[in-house]
């Protein structure tokens, strides 16, 4: 029995509804503006906003003070160094005698007496409450909060987030990379029952890499890894077990699309068919199981993408120092990493000369491109078929070493193959071969971080793959873009 596709419709709107999405925005934006005015206060040498000409060495007092309501700017001399004295009961910093811009809310005024004095604003709390007019008394108990916690803690920003997500994931589900696996997870909830059943002992981290199989519809790999896991169940058994509760989205989206428009007249092509044969370095160079085959569309890409049951958080892309008149291929590629006593072809994809985007190892399948600080394990190895702008033959091909051996048809791909990654990733990381190795390569002869920036407007977390911890799982991802932002 397959789920009906509006019952994972209703989950995610269950989901939006019960949670507090719309406070998230709300906070988010007013973070957004008060930083945005933080910026904006910093006035440059003659600029002038709403009627205040800035001159050198001036202080602002930033974010709570409104640029349309500062005073005029006034010198600070003497006489205006004694009042803050009987203000505060202290002498003001030496070097901060400078011109500072503010306005008369309680806040602002803290804020300027602590620019001044070096002096905690929550200080002057009960000097401040008595300049306060009636309607902004209630305010001044804020100035602990936004100037010692910042912006952050007093809008509840972070804590507003976190609610959102918990109240999403107790609906949803976390135990997949995949917000439509979550909600299948969520309606098929009778898998686990049986995945207890057949294997009780098995371990946290292979039950979710059962359940990652088995939304992937690979059931022959889950069922021996639950088998291995299992003291009384044989594999018949155990297959017989989990054919019980379907949880395959291919199942369920094509359960929805034969609803709507019929039962389709064509054969299905399967994207991960091909998987099965491969063998590692007992895949034949020449064979007829695995014939890497060439992928057909943008679409297909995405697709075969967001099917993958591996943890993917980034793509490591190279070239492999081929000539201009060479057009080789992932078959070819297979062929020299064999050579080398790597497990077959260490890419997933090849970029031929004519633009063709060619599958080399399977994507499921951890590939051997970025061995050093544990890059293989998170990332898609992609190559340029290219390396030398020369034909070969030329003498000293060394000096001709460069991406400009890249066609137009090649860079036409990449550009698609980076758009279909962020599609399915949009956190994810970019890197070039040599953002990630020390042993000197420089394949594949452009900056990937800067094209993915100028083109897609996308960063890394670390710009330095040469680090420990470079390499990042999605929840270590998910972790550091959330401290980031």
């Amino acid at each position: 029995m397959s789920v009906d596709i509006r019952d994972i419709n209703l989950t995610l709107l269950t989901a939006f509804k019960n949670s507090n999405f719309v406070i998230v925005g709300e906070k988010a934006l007013q973070a957004a503006n008060t930083t945005k005015l933080q910026s904006e206060s910093l006035l440059e040498s003659d600029q002038t906003i709403s009627g205040i000409k800035s001159i050198s060495n001036i202080n602002v007092a930033p974010s709570i003070a409104k640029l349309e309501d500062v005073i005029d700017a006034t010198n600070v001399n003497d006489s205006d160094d004694s009042d803050i004295n009987l203000i505060t009961g202290t002498r003001s910093v030496a070097g901060r005698l400078n011109t500072v811009i503010g306005s008369g809310t309680p806040q602002a005024v803290g804020q300027s007496l602590a620019t001044i004095t070096n002096t905690n604003a929550s200080t002057y709390k009960n000097q401040l409450t008595t300049i306060a007019v009636d309607d902004a008394k209630s305010s001044v108990t804020d100035i602990d909060n936004i100037i010692d916690n910042g912006v952050d803690n007093h809008v509840g920003l972070s804590r507003s987030i976190s609610n959102f997500n918990q109240s999403f994931n107790n609906i949803i589900g976390a135990p997949t990379d995949s917000l439509l696996a979550n909600c299948i997870l969520n309606i098929q909830v009778g898998i686990f029952p049986i995945i207890d059943e057949v294997s009780p002992n098995i371990s946290q981290n292979n039950k979710n890499n059962v359940v990652k199989l088995l939304l992937a519809d690979r059931k022959r790999e889950a069922v021996e890894l639950l088998e291995k896991n299992s003291s009384k169940f044989d594999a018949t058994l155990i297959e017989q077990k989990i054919n019980e509760v379907d949880i395959s989205q291919k199942n369920i989206l094509d359960e929805a699309t034969e609803q709507a428009v019929g039962k389709k007249t064509t054969q299905d092509y399967n994207i991960t068919e091909q998987e099965k044969s491969w063998a590692g370095n007992d895949t034949p160079v020449n064979g007829n199981a695995y014939t890497f085959d060439i992928v057909g569309s943008k679409e297909e890409l995405i697709t075969e993408f967001r099917e993958s049951p591996r943890d993917i958080t980034e793509f490591v892309t190279h070239w492999t120092g081929t000539f201009t008149n060479q057009n080789i291929g992932a078959k070819d590629v297979h062929s020299w990493h064999l050579d080398r006593n790597f497990s077959g072809c260490g890419y997933h994809y090849v970029i031929q000369r004519d633009g063709k985007l060619q599958r080399g190892r399977p994507l499921n399948i951890k590939g051997a491109h970025s061995k050093a600080y544990g890059h293989n394990t998170y990332s898609i190895g992609v190559a340029f078929a290219g390396g030398f702008n020369c034909p070969s033959g030329t003498k000293n091909p060394d000096k001709f070493l460069s991406s400009d051996s890249f066609t137009e048809e090649q860079w036409n791909t990449y550009a698609m193959f980076v758009e279909s990654f962020y599609t399915v990733w949009p956190g994810g990381q970019a890197w070039g071969h040599n953002d990630t190795t020390d042993q000197g390569k420089i394949d594949p002869g452009f900056d990937v971080q800067q094209y993915v920036y100028n083109k897609f407007n996308k960063q890394n977390i670390y710009i330095n793959g040469k680090k420990s911890g470079s390499a990042l799982s999605s929840a270590e991802l998910e972790a550091a873009r959330t401290r980031v932002t």
